[in-house]
């Protein structure tokens, strides 16, 4: 079986990094709603993995985790390109390339 857990470690620093600079760069933290999603989501991976823990079954998880990402942070970009910091704007797509480059490397175990 392959391990991911390579993807997963660098998508998660990469995912706290960002969202570090751009909370900070914003003055913004953590809600209880976000935290409550996010803890939603972290049960809702492992329910899935305990079902198949396949490297098919990993792979597609992840891309389709990402590429909710991709659309979720295209969209924010979108929306704030003419008034957010070109740093954050910057940052973000830098992000948006990371997860894009991370679902083309996923494919290979589709």
């Amino acid at each position: 079986a392959m391990d991911f857990t390579w993807t997963i470690q660098k998508l998660e620093l990469t995912a706290r990094e960002t969202a570090a600079i751009l909370l900070h760069e914003v003055g913004h933290g953590w809600t209880f709603l976000e935290y409550a999603h996010r803890q939603t989501m972290n049960n809702s991976i492992l329910m899935e993995t305990l079902k198949d823990n396949s490297d098919s079954a990993l792979s597609q998880m992840l891309i389709e985790g990402l590429t909710m990402g991709v659309v979720s942070i295209t969209t924010k970009i979108s929306q704030y390109i003419k008034v957010a910091d070109r740093k954050v704007i910057k940052l973000a797509k830098d992000f948006k390339n990371f997860q894009e480059e991370e679902i083309e490397k996923l494919k290979a175990y589709m």
